[in-house]
């Protein structure tokens, strides 16, 4: 801020107190300016629309990436959102180059909308369920192999059936805070749209990475404290023999026999 003080031309300076209540005061403006993508438009509403519905949102910004914004309540997974995941996949294929999952705001999906499984159940039973979980994880599998990189943007929760969605990805960018995990068992529920299949097999490929790279994924034994001999075990120098004894018959389980103690 500065001020510059207003005297007419030829008349006395007069005092400090006075100077400051006459001077003319110009400032700049000091709203702060604005954060990195707060001036962006709405997401709901930019750009090019490839499809839209109540339950999902297909739209590019710049021609090269289909962007699928889930807008169901939560971001839950119903059919409806299911189907189009995987219409964007298909659109991708033929016109662009990947998928990325994004919806704007939190949370990045809650998993499984099953109040919208909830009428077939009350018409059909089970069976309709089962019907329902086909089609989900056929979506996932459209994903998982998909002929374009489908990126999961995760922001929040990422729960049940999003989580699903994000191990079914080619690649995840993820928010600090957020929370990932197949929490179904807590309503008694199995995941079942492939989560846990595909988690475990991810895992023991990481496993096989890791081993491949000459870096242990388990602790070395060797770097373990020794286990305590057993009092009842035959003397260090006989361990050899008493391996081969305990490998050999059943029976050394009960501590009888070879094994027994001496």
């Amino acid at each position: 801020m500065a001020c510059t003080p207003r005297r007419a031309h030829g008349a006395p300076r007069k005092a400090n107190s006075s100077r400051a209540a006459s001077c003319r005061c110009t400032s700049a403006s000091t709203s702060p300016k604005a954060l990195l993508g707060e001036t962006l438009p709405d997401y709901k509403t930019v750009s090019k629309t490839l499809h839209e519905d109540d339950a999902i949102r297909l739209w590019t910004l710049d021609d090269e990436v289909v962007i699928a914004s889930i807008k169901t309540k939560m971001h839950a997974i119903s059919p409806d959102v299911a189907e189009g995941l995987a219409l964007a996949v298909d659109i991708a294929e033929k016109d662009y180059q990947a998928v990325v999952v994004w919806s704007g705001d939190e949370p990045f999906s809650a998993g499984a909308d099953l109040q919208a499984m909830l009428p077939a159940f009350m018409i059909a039973g089970v069976s309709a369920i089962e019907g329902a979980e086909q089609e989900l994880q056929n979506t996932m599998l459209r994903l998982r192999y998909a002929n374009v990189p489908v990126v999961s943007a995760i922001r929040g929760l990422a729960l049940g059936g999003g989580c699903e969605l994000a191990v079914h990805s080619a690649r995840r960018v993820v928010h600090m805070e957020s929370y990932i995990g197949l929490v179904e068992v807590g309503v008694g529920l199995v995941p079942g749209a492939g989560g846990l299949a595909y988690i475990a097999r991810r895992a023991a490929e990481n496993i096989g990475h890791v081993h491949l790279q000459g870096r242990a994924a388990l602790p070395d034994r060797r770097l373990l404290p020794p286990l305590p001999w057993p009092r009842w075990a035959p003397a260090r120098s006989s361990r050899a023999s008493w391996a081969t004894c305990w490998r050999a018959t059943s029976s050394c389980r009960t501590r009888t026999n070879c094994c027994s103690s001496p």
